[in-house]
């Protein structure tokens, strides 16, 4: 009989062993999909930073252009009207100016698609501003007067001056710029 109890006490040891390495197992299969999923979030936020950086810097890039455009576009204009040319003088310029529009509102688009949504807000603010300039820009002189355009330009560009501010703000902060000072 001492022999049974022996193989008994055997058994039992055995399965309790058995059920710690189980649980061991378990506990280490556990651990390692942890830290398979926080590496696969890591390099998913990885991934979605670098994503937004493309995206804010084309957007910026393409805002520049934009702003340059318009401006290199007024001053044409104003060299034409200081020589006593007459005509319509935004045909070249707008063409430009669409063509730089095109490329704010496809950065602005990208925006949108990866965020988040304070950005995306802005992004389209900004192209607003920029396609109301543009508008404004390429209509007809019987439209607007010199003096109107220059009045609105002025708007414009404070208006223009505060979102870009306000979206470089946000795209440091969302990219993990806190202390990027502008």
């Amino acid at each position: 009989m001492s022999d049974w109890i022996a193989a008994a006490a055997g058994l039992l040891g055995a399965g309790a062993g058995a059920g710690a390495a189980m649980w061991g197992a378990r506990q280490s299969t556990r651990a390692a999909f942890d830290q398979l999923f926080q590496q696969e979030e890591h390099e998913h936020r990885r991934w979605q930073r670098d994503q937004r950086l493309t995206a804010y810097a084309a957007l910026l890039a393409a805002d520049d252009r934009f702003t340059s455009d318009v401006a290199d576009v007024m001053d044409d204009i104003d060299a034409r009207r200081e020589r006593g040319e007459s005509g319509d003088f935004m045909v070249e310029g707008a063409e430009r100016l669409t063509e730089a529009y095109r490329e704010v509102i496809t950065a602005s688009s990208l925006v949108e698609l990866v965020g988040p949504i304070p950005l995306a807000e802005l992004a389209l603010r900004l192209r607003e501003t920029d396609g109301r300039l543009r508008v404004n820009a390429i209509a007809p002189e019987s439209w607007v007067t010199e003096e109107r355009f220059r009045e609105y330009r002025s708007r414009y560009q404070a208006d223009h001056k505060g979102t870009l501010m306000l979206f470089r703000m946000h795209a440091a902060q969302t990219l993990g710029f806190q202390d990027h000072q502008l």
